[in-house]
């Protein structure tokens, strides 16, 4: 059923990816700016921006799943 539209599933999630991925970039640096007494300040590990799209794109895969 979904097979003869794999080509824009796979568009469509890897535009999702990026989206994903330039917030939490973009939210890092936000946070990088922050005094260090500032209560909103959290402490990010590095390798969190590159794990978070996988861990959406795994998600994602996960609920279509379910749902099929």
């Amino acid at each position: 059923m979904l097979s003869p539209h794999f080509g824009e599933i796979c568009k469509g999630t890897l535009i999702v990816h990026l989206m994903v991925l330039v917030c939490v970039i973009y939210t890092y640096f936000v946070n990088l700016q922050r005094k260090a007494d500032d209560p909103k300040k959290r402490e990010y590990h590095p390798f969190a921006i590159i794990l978070a799209p996988f861990t959406f794109i795994l998600f994602l895969s996960l609920g279509i799943f379910v749902l099929i």
